[in-house]
């Protein structure tokens, strides 16, 4: 259980900086207008947030009813005269002041204190008071000297709201400190949590400031009815509708409640019948129980006769094992007189003979494999030689007389790879057939590389032609492949070229070669747009290197050509007109 141990006042009324330890029953006595109800006053700020909603200053001497008190009257230190909306100040009254309110409540079986508690301000310039905080310290009792500055003598000077709340965070593990402008609800209902016996019974709000209202009227208790109803029951009017409803509800779970009743009999018969097909089917199973076990007894006098047959196979597997190791041991013996006797044939005469002739043996082997290959190739050789009289207009004369000496031994290879005669002089003529054909070899791959090229240019000269062919099926003339690859540089840079033998026409076909002949690549110059004349002859000049043969036409002055035909018309005209007037 918390209990109020200490009260802390700075500049609340005409206290100063107070504490006020609360020890047991403490009686508060003094005349009339000394401050005991400012006491009072004080708790009820604190414990209400400072929320005029629930203050009631005063509330024993006026019966109840609301007084002329304010909080800011209590903040500044004005003194009530008795008379109605009329106040006086105390010898030193504040023009402005922060006050500071806390109550410091211990756990009396712990020892711990905690500190629930406001910061208010008020001036004599402004009609309203402020509140500039509302904390709770678990764990942690405050006193005078965490709101105040000692001065000289008694005077002191109260600390900054904003001081304050930093030291109390420091000082104070998990403080509950917020602003005037937070709820004060969430403040109560925070203090209450904190001094709540435990968490099981939480003190609710609504009865809390029930009870202390009417605690605050010190009025005497006429019956323990009116104890009751004051004190302990919370306010809550009758509701008939609410009545009505839940007799409703009640006659309708009645009815909801028989028809329950009813099913579970009807469940009842089913668990009836449920318990008598268990019944059945636990007979059932023990009938298959016991013939389970018999089947179980049957195969266990099978297994029994399975282990000694097994056991049998397990003595005929030893015997089998021994007679394998004995077996072993004499292979080991007889091993042993092997390798002796190889030892002693190597180190005899015949074993070194022997080897020997091994050796030659497979030097011989060796040997002929590779006078086979070369018998093999040589008769590979000779076939080629046997062709080569059908190239004889492309032979030089050495190669050809070497040639023709070889051929005769080709008699003398058989196909079984068997030699009938000496072949030292066959292998002086393929000597020098070699050499002569290293000399020629340049040659021969001269030519072929000069045969090759003069193939891809037919080859290109075929694809000229039948590129010519289709132009002239299409109806126009064919072009050169560097006129070619000058259009298509002109088109992509969006200049459209037009070849001049495209453009002009031979009626006459008897003077289609003449004209042709006449004009000779001239006939092959482009033509293109006036505007585009000075870019497309830009082009050419870039690739002249690469474009030889090619002409694009200067067609800029083709405007000044058309004004000089149009003049010399005119004038033509003109002067045949003045003849003709005169031969008139």
């Amino acid at each position: 259980m918390k209990r109020l141990n200490r009260i802390v006042l700075v500049n609340w009324y005409l206290l100063g900086a107070e504490e006020i330890n609360i020890r047991g029953n403490t009686a508060i006595i003094g005349p009339t207008g000394s401050g005991k109800s400012s006491l009072l006053d004080a708790i009820q700020t604190v414990l209400t947030g400072a929320s005029k909603r629930h203050l009631n200053y005063n509330a024993s001497a006026n019966d109840g009813k609301a007084s002329g008190r304010s909080i800011r009257s209590y903040i500044l230190g004005m003194i009530d005269a008795g008379q109605a909306n009329t106040k006086s100040f105390g010898p030193q009254p504040r023009p402005d002041a922060v006050s500071y309110l806390g109550l410091v409540f211990e756990d009396s079986n712990t020892g711990n204190e905690s500190t629930v508690g406001l910061c208010l301000s008020a001036s004599l310039a402004s009609p309203e008071e402020d509140i500039l905080g509302r904390f709770v310290l678990p764990n942690y009792g405050v006193g005078k000297k965490d709101f105040i500055d000692a001065l000289e003598g008694r005077s002191f000077k109260a600390k900054p709201w904003l001081e304050v709340r930093e030291a109390l965070k420091k000082s104070c593990i998990d403080p509950y400190i917020k602003s005037g402008s937070a709820s004060a609800t969430q403040f109560i209902n925070r203090y209450l949590e904190e001094l709540s016996p435990n968490s099981d019974r939480l003190i609710t709000l609504d009865s809390f400031l029930k009870n202390f209202k009417n605690a605050l009227k010190f009025v005497p208790i006429a019956s323990p009815t009116r104890f009751v109803q004051d004190f302990v029951l919370a306010e809550a009017p009758l509701q008939v509708g609410a009545y009505q409803k839940s007799l409703l509800e009640y006659r309708q779970l009645e009815s909801k409640t028989q028809e329950v009743s009813k099913r579970i009999d009807d469940l009842n018969l089913i668990v009836l019948d449920c318990e008598k097909k268990r019944q059945q089917e636990q007979n059932v199973i023990n009938y298959q129980w016991i013939a389970t076990e018999a089947r179980f007894d049957e195969l266990g006098a099978k297994q029994d006769e399975i282990q000694d047959q097994f056991e049998m196979q397990q003595e005929r597997e030893d015997e089998i094992q021994q007679e394998l190791q004995t077996q072993n041991d004499l292979s080991k013996q007889l091993q042993s007189q092997l390798l002796r006797l190889e030892q002693q044939f190597e180190n005899s005469d015949v074993g070194f003979k022997l080897q020997q002739l091994e050796q030659s043996k497979k030097l011989l082997t060796r040997q002929i494999q590779q006078e086979s290959k070369a018998l093999q190739q040589t008769k590979q050789l000779m076939d080629l030689l046997a062709t080569l009289p059908s190239f004889e207009d492309l032979l030089s004369t050495n190669l050809k007389k070497l040639a023709y000496e070889c051929l005769p031994f080709g008699s003398v290879l058989q196909s079984e790879s068997a030699v009938d005669s000496d072949l030292r002089a066959f292998e002086t003529t393929l000597l020098k057939l070699n050499a002569v054909l290293d000399e020629e070899k340049g040659s021969f791959f001269q030519k072929r590389t000069e045969i090759n090229r003069t193939i891809l240019n037919l080859k290109d000269e075929c694809k000229q032609l039948e590129s010519d062919v289709s132009s002239l099926k299409g109806g126009s003339s064919p072009l050169s492949q560097n006129t070619k690859r000058l259009i298509a540089l002109l088109k992509q840079s969006g200049i459209n070229a037009t070849p001049l033998s495209h453009l002009a026409e031979v009626t006459d076909l008897k003077w289609q070669d003449a004209i042709e002949g006449y004009l000779g690549q001239q006939r092959e110059a482009l033509i293109v747009d006036p505007d585009d004349a000075e870019h497309a002859i830009k082009i050419f000049r870039t690739h002249r290197k690469q474009l030889m043969g090619c002409r694009v036409i200067d067609t800029s002055q083709t405007r000044l050509w058309l004004t000089r035909g149009i003049e010399i018309l005119f004038y033509s005209t003109f002067t045949a007109v003045t003849i003709m007037l005169k031969l008139i």
